[in-house]
């Protein structure tokens, strides 16, 4: 017995709490019920109860008192037998990892769902079976949409299928499947604690879809998706003689999903112009053409030839007698035209001698205006030459001055020279000697100081085994740190951060970018390959960070913060230290200054992931190789103080908008966090986890960026600019989305949630615009995200156009 159904007991504190098993599965995985309150304390013991340590909050947010849910359970290892309130049994791990929504089985007309959508009596719930005359449909996918005030019960509207979620063929996304009400009797759980008396769900949801077949399967797709289907697919099997063909042999060679399209198609017939103009395109112009047509043709002909004619002729004199009621109503419409033509002819006779009288009077007024111009061009020129003279007498004083202070400076200087030469050649050899070298090309000697070389330490790499517990263990030490980020989020930014070069931290002062980009690096990195570069305002070169060649001493100045140092210690050392520790660089503030001028030599880098090196004849032998798992963090604050970041790097970065919810400040925890060793994660397990050799977007994800795609690139001058998005972009969405689909899916029921998060990162930070057609650009695109449920980029839409609708300004940044 390691799973059971349930429902909420009691709370005993926000984390911990108690619930009621109804009913356990047996070792043949089936459902029992657990019985009375006796029953259930001989059982589960004691109290009967069993006891939920961590995250109880889950199961108070999303379950009502009365609605059941399923969750895997295990024995506690702290139980006391004789103590009344001693739990015998706890849920796995203690938490609600394991917890699941059972999906409700309502009596309904199963065609009114599938149009209108559905009530629910309790919120959250991904899937929904329908029983309609002894015959249950299902798993049907469904979305909240909003709930009503009269009975708060919940609407859902239908979604296609989570083929992901299900593990079932992409193409049965628009399907409903039919079951006998016989066949998944045993997988019903009856519920007489309901909000509205007994309550059925549907158990084994996942067993059901792979092992048990259905009677049938109903289609959901519109009757637009089956017109196009059938304009592209049904010409292509037929052969040329159309008429003699039987429609059955599409459905044989096509397969049960298009047999389903292809009898929806001819059900189609009598409402679809389309389905018109293929009957004129195949029957007409083909059948009717042959000589069995033209005989069919005849002799209709010569059966009807009378009454043919009668219809005619009746058709005829209709025609003539409307046509004379339209020719009467049309000359009755001239004669008030003419009238009104007349009088608007008197009219404008009586303005043009208005206009006469008027346009003598005009022409007084404006010799007048001429001669005020003049007279005031005159007097502006004479107080512009005034204030000229001003100006220039003023710069005749200032050159006066500068010439006395610059030939005071220059007899300082002689003398200062005279001086000089008299105290030897000598010396000014000496300091020269640096110049001479290096314009003779020989190279300086490195300073033998053993602060320019560091001595790698024994690092050890923390044992995490897949993408999963490295969430769970980054989730905790951020929370002993004071940051609370959800298990979504966390994915989020591991994903980020190790399928790019260069990632971005975007968003106003004060929100805790560097300090969470610091946390990170701390997580992932040794001590010495975790590094802060707070960027300094007119930095323009990249000596700022890989520092610069001193002719006066002689040696290479490396730069302040130990960059350069480290690289080149990686370098001397064992080349796996290049392919097996993470090291992060954080530039703080990076827009502080122009990025592309201080990061130029990294910049054409982040196309690769492997073989990067900076060449430069500073070094002895021309490269500097950096690590495989190098990371640039970026932080740039979203204001006025700042340079703009350019297009270019835009299309090489992901940017995260880093806002107060990530600073969900809780309580610091002291201890552990004090004496941790100087661990590392292993970058080539990180490479296996977030950098997959093969990866793209699903179909239903590929139709949603194709049309996200097509909008951006539309020409239409009435939608503004367009917006394009490059194939670094598109190849940056599906390694994202292949990495954490299956994540989130755990997490969230939104089967476009990887999409959304991807587009928000990669995508929306393109959006830079003006004028009112380019607002409608972005409309168009907020109504997509609406309904593909991309939340999350139609609310960062919201706030672009919110900030840019003033000065009809759009713009991400």
């Amino acid at each position: 017995m390691n799973k059971i159904i349930a429902r909420k007991s009691n709370r005993k504190n926000e984390e911990t709490g108690f619930i009621k098993p109804v009913y356990h599965f047996n070792s043949n995985n089936h459902f029992e019920l657990v019985g009375n309150a006796d029953i259930a304390k001989d059982i589960y013991a004691n109290t009967g109860t069993v006891i939920v340590h961590k995250e109880f909050y889950q199961i108070s947010q999303d379950f009502d008192d009365k609605e059941f849910f399923i969750i895997e359970i295990e024995e506690t290892g702290n139980y006391q037998e004789f103590s009344p309130s001693s739990c015998k049994y706890q849920t796995k791990n203690g938490n609600t990892s394991t917890l699941k929504k059972l999906p409700m089985l309502i009596q309904s007309n199963i065609e009114d769902v599938l149009k209108d959508g559905i009530f629910l009596p309790y919120k959250n719930h991904k899937y929904v079976f329908v029983e309609d005359n002894e015959s249950i449909y299902g798993p049907i996918s469904i979305l909240e949409s909003n709930t009503t005030e009269e009975t708060n019960w919940v609407k859902y509207k239908i979604e296609p299928l989570n083929t992901t979620d299900l593990s079932i063929d992409e193409n049965l996304a628009q399907v409903v499947f039919k079951f006998s009400s016989n066949k998944l009797s045993e997988f019903i759980v009856k519920n007489s604690y309901g909000l509205n008396g007994m309550e059925e769900y549907i158990s084994q949801i996942d067993f059901i879809v792979s092992k048990i077949d259905p009677e049938d399967i109903l289609l959901t797709e519109t009757d637009t998706s089956i017109i196009t289907w059938a304009e592209t697919y049904i010409p292509k099997a037929f052969p040329k003689q159309f008429p003699k063909i039987d429609s059955n042999e599409i459905v044989i060679t096509s397969g049960r999903i298009d047999e389903l399209r292809f009898k929806r198609f001819v059900g189609l017939n009598d409402k679809s112009v389309r389905w018109v103009n293929f009957i004129d395109s195949f029957l007409v112009n083909k059948y009717f053409n042959t000589e069995e047509g033209q005989d069919k043709i005849d002799q209709f002909i010569k059966n009807n030839k009378n009454k043919l004619l009668q219809d005619i002729e009746e058709e005829l004199k209709t025609t003539a007698k409307q046509n004379q009621i339209e020719l009467h109503k049309e000359v009755e419409e001239l004669i008030e035209e003419k009238k009104g033509i007349e009088s608007e002819i008197i009219k404008l006779k009586d303005d043009k001698d208005y206009l006469k009288s008027k346009s003598e009077e005009l022409t007084k007024v404006e010799n007048s205006i001429s001669e005020k111009i003049k007279e005031l061009e005159r007097i502006e020129n004479y107080e512009d030459l005034n204030k000229e003279y001003d100006v220039l007498f003023g710069f005749v004083n200032r050159l006066k001055q500068d010439k006395e202070k610059v030939t005071a400076e220059l007899e300082e200087l002689r003398n200062a020279y005279i001086e000089e030469a008299n105290k030897g050649s000598h010396k000014k050899i000496v300091e020269l000697m640096p110049y001479v070298k290096a314009l003779s090309g020989v190279y300086p000697e490195e300073e033998r100081d053993n602060k320019e070389s560091i001595v790698l330490q024994k690092y050890s790499f923390k044992n995490v085994a897949d993408i999963n517990e490295i969430i769970i263990d980054l989730k905790q030490f951020l929370e002993r740190n004071g940051r609370g980020l959800n298990e979504i989020e966390i994915a989020n930014i591991l994903t980020s951060v190790n399928q790019n070069f260069l990632t971005i931290f975007s968003g106003l002062p004060g929100v805790g970018k560097t300090s969470l980009a610091n946390l990170l690096a701390n997580y992932f990195c040794a001590r010495d390959f975790a590094i802060e570069i707070p960027v300094g305002r007119g930095w323009s070169s990249k000596k700022n960070i890989l520092g610069y060649y001193n002719p006066l001493k002689g040696t290479y100045q490396y730069d302040d913060y130990g960059f350069v140092k480290l690289l080149k210690s990686l370098n001397n050392n064992d080349k796996n230290l290049l392919e097996r520790f993470p090291t992060h660089v954080i530039l703080d503030e990076a827009n502080l200054s122009p990025i592309e001028h201080y990061w130029s030599d990294f910049i054409g880098l982040c196309d690769k992931e492997t073989g990067r090196y900076i060449q430069s004849n500073e070094f002895k032998d021309g490269k500097l190789f950096l690590p495989d798992g190098l990371r640039f963090i970026l932080t740039v604050n979203n204001d006025h103080t700042t340079e703009m970041l350019s297009p270019r790097l835009i299309d090489r970065a992901t940017i995260l908008n880093i806002d107060y919810k990530y600073f969900d400040s809780i309580e610091v925890k002291k201890g552990d966090d004090e004496t941790e060793e100087n661990t590392s994660l292993n970058y080539e397990h990180l490479k296996s986890i977030f950098l997959p050799d093969e990866f793209s977007l699903n179909q239903s994800e590929k139709r949603v960026m194709n049309e996200i795609k097509d909008l951006f690139m539309e020409k239409n001058y009435k939608l503004g600019s367009q917006i394009p998005i490059s194939p670094r972009k598109l190849k940056s969405i599906g390694r994202y989305c292949t990495t954490t689909r299956n994540i989130f899916n755990q997490y969230q029921e939104n089967q476009f949630l990887a999409l959304d998060y991807a587009i928000l990162q990669n995508i929306i930070p393109l959006i830079n615009g003006q004028g009112e057609g380019f607002k409608q650009r972005l409309s168009k695109l907020k109504d997509i995200c609406l309904d593909k449920s991309l939340f999350k980029c139609a609310d960062e839409i919201d706030n672009i156009l919110l900030k840019g609708n003033d000065f009809k300004t759009y713009s991400f940044f």
